[in-house]
């Protein structure tokens, strides 16, 4: 079921929230492969730009637990356009994945993810390479310990070939933000940060993803294959009719 909502966002506090409607329908329903979606976005994006005169700078997408390495960014950002001018949701927009569970009930990896989530806040300006814990353990037990330290708010992992259950991982860890490769790459991971701050993450991604077709290799650039997640808890929206109910009022 697809929701979307706009959410205007300034000096860290929400000023307002919409809900997207077209025909009074609020709620979509996609498959697995959500083939629908890139359409979809489509409607939203001219919805927010001709009745709310906005423009849309970030977006958050919300994902179920085993999706949670699923390459949205590369979705085209307009399916109708000329190739020349064709583009992919990360190459255009800042692209942040979030969790769909983290909305609907509170348990113990929920609040170790708030309060993790909310001391990222005092971490903005520092260099992302120093926060972020490096993930590199071949052993699924030990990372999942290390993660769960309360210390650890944030993840970058350079490979997940190890990983079978990384959103499983991040989830129950609590962890609001990681970077990773979805593919094996001879880059290293803080060699590809540099000297980027906490808070230019998602700009700095962008940037990687923008940088795709400048390469000789597009399909083995890190920018193919970077994704990030930061689920800032701050940053919901409101509680809402059940999409079920929203469906079967339409």
């Amino acid at each position: 079921i697809v929701e979307a909502f706009l959410i205007n966002y300034i000096d860290s506090t929400i000023k307002d929230c919409h809900q997207i409607k077209t025909n009074k329908q609020a709620a979509w329903l996609t498959d697995q492969n959500f083939k629908n979606m890139p359409s979809l976005f489509q409607q939203f994006r001219k919805i927010i730009a001709e009745e709310y005169k906005n423009v849309i700078h970030q977006l958050h997408i919300f994902l179920p637990t085993d999706l949670i390495n699923y390459p949205v960014d590369l979705w085209k950002s307009d399916e109708e356009e000329e190739e020349e001018f064709l583009t992919t949701l990360g190459e255009e927009y800042e692209v942040m994945i979030r969790y769909s569970e983290r909305l609907e009930y509170d348990n113990e990896p929920i609040l170790k993810w708030r309060n993790k989530g909310h001391k990222i806040k005092n971490k903005l300006n520092e260099k992302a390479s120093d926060i972020l814990f490096l993930a590199n353990s071949s052993n699924p037990k030990k990372l999942f310990l290390d993660l769960k330290n309360n210390a650890v708010i944030g993840v970058k992992m350079p490979s997940i070939s190890n990983q079978k259950n990384l959103g499983k991982l991040f989830f129950k860890a609590g962890i609001p933000l990681a970077v990773w490769l979805r593919r094996s790459l001879d880059d290293e991971m803080d060699n590809l940060l540099n000297d980027a701050l906490l808070h230019q993450l998602p700009c700095w991604v962008k940037d990687k993803r923008s940088k795709v077709l400048e390469s000789d290799n597009p399909d083995t650039h890190c920018g193919r294959h970077l994704a990030l997640l930061w689920d800032d808890p701050d940053l919901v929206p409101p509680k809402q009719i059940t999409s079920q109910e929203n469906l079967e009022n339409n």
